[in-house]
């Protein structure tokens, strides 16, 4: 998710005094790096935008083209947002200085979340981050990473932006029907999820080619970033423990005229923020369900009650089981979702089906017999 205001740098060009008679020059003082302002606050647990009194730390550094030139600048100073005055502020003030060509800009959100950096210089000139062990609660995000910013002499007295990329999962889940079950009515009456991992650390490794930080390698999954903490902790120890935001216990309902596929579908749990975790078919993050499927209506409705069905977040596959042509679509069939990924919002779609009871029927044929009768004279 993008903040709808980046944030900038500022820095004033150097004025010229004239003195009377001897029109000496006088360089003035020069403005400190400064911070713009953000016109939205943060609405809702997932962050999309600064609020007052949010918090970061910056890193950084300047340079020449070379080997030697490098310069800490900006060693993990906290800068502040005062919503009142549409300030950034921080201590001790820099300036750019037009003796180095380049600049280069990290940064974390909130501050105090890393640990100590082995070399200094990996947080000030390449901005491979260490966390903390850190919680997540499902509804907060813990953690985000700025883009890489490089910016040359001749963009100095220009706004420098830098853009935080989420360092979290963000989950939606909603169910719909299944074509066959187009006249029915179908309701969720609880969904619980349980076995989700909660504390762990993240490690930047690298940034991308378009600046993004890239977390590393865990549990063979590229990017992933995320190591499960020395004590790990899960959400629940089995479903019937789950607390909010992990649960939804009110009646969900798909009444018999509303339609089926995701454009149909009803949102059972919305924004959940998850540490990015490996999932499995058959162990870890679980889906627990309570559903009623209803039938027609008055005293010719049936109604069936499917209480407490389990499956894991492994099982689910990329098809959907209404499109055209997709055999077996009542089978969950590889390729799936093997994980969740830093920076990326998924939709989860429950797809609720029954086994119709049918009939066949054909007119069998006739018993073959012989009859005799003997006449006498």
């Amino acid at each position: 998710m993008r903040m709808k205001k980046l944030m900038i740098f500022a820095v004033a060009a150097i004025a010229l005094v004239a003195c009377t008679k001897t029109y000496e020059k006088e360089e003035a003082p020069q403005q400190e790096i400064g911070f713009g302002t953000w016109n939205d606050v943060m609405t809702k647990a997932v962050k999309t935008a600064f609020a007052n009194g949010d918090t970061f730390d910056i890193y950084g550094f300047k340079w020449n083209t070379g080997p030697t030139s490098q310069t800490n600048v900006f060693k993990g100073y906290d800068v502040t947002y005062n919503s009142t005055a549409e300030k950034w502020t921080y201590s001790p003030k820099r300036y750019w200085d037009g003796n180095f060509d380049y600049y280069t800009f990290f940064a974390a959100y909130p501050n105090n979340q890393l640990a100590s950096a082995a070399n200094e210089n990996d947080y000030e000139q390449r901005g491979l981050f260490i966390s903390n062990e850190l919680t997540y609660d499902g509804s907060n995000e813990v953690l985000l990473v700025a883009q890489k910013k490089d910016v040359a002499k001749a963009s100095y007295g220009n706004t420098v932006p830098l853009l935080f990329k989420h360092t979290a999962s963000l989950v939606d889940i909603k169910f719909k029907k299944h074509s066959e079950l187009v006249d029915a009515e179908v309701t969720v009456n609880s969904i619980k999820l349980s076995g989700i991992q909660t504390k762990g650390k993240f490690t930047v490794v690298s940034y991308n080619g378009s600046n993004d930080p890239v977390g590393k390698t865990v549990s063979d999954v590229i990017g992933l970033g995320w190591d499960l903490a020395a004590d790990p902790v899960v959400n629940a120890a089995n479903a019937a423990a789950a607390t909010a935001p992990y649960v939804h216990t009110s009646d969900v309902t798909l009444a018999s005229s509303d339609g089926v596929g995701t454009a149909n579908a009803a949102a059972l749990i919305s924004d959940l923020v998850l540490m990015p975790q490996v999932l499995s078919k058959t162990e870890g993050p679980k889906i627990t369900i309570s559903y009623t499927i209803t039938t027609g209506s008055g005293g010719d409705a049936d109604t069936i009650v499917y209480t407490n069905k389990e499956f894991y977040f492994g099982l689910f596959d990329s098809t959907e089981p209404d499109d055209p042509g997709q055999p077996g679509d009542k089978q969950n069939t590889d390729p799936r979702v093997s994980a969740w990924m830093p920076n990326v919002h998924y939709t989860y779609y429950i797809t609720i089906n029954a086994n119709a009871i049918e009939f066949s029927a054909s007119i069998d044929n006739w018993d073959t017999d012989s009859a005799h009768y003997y006449l006498f004279n």
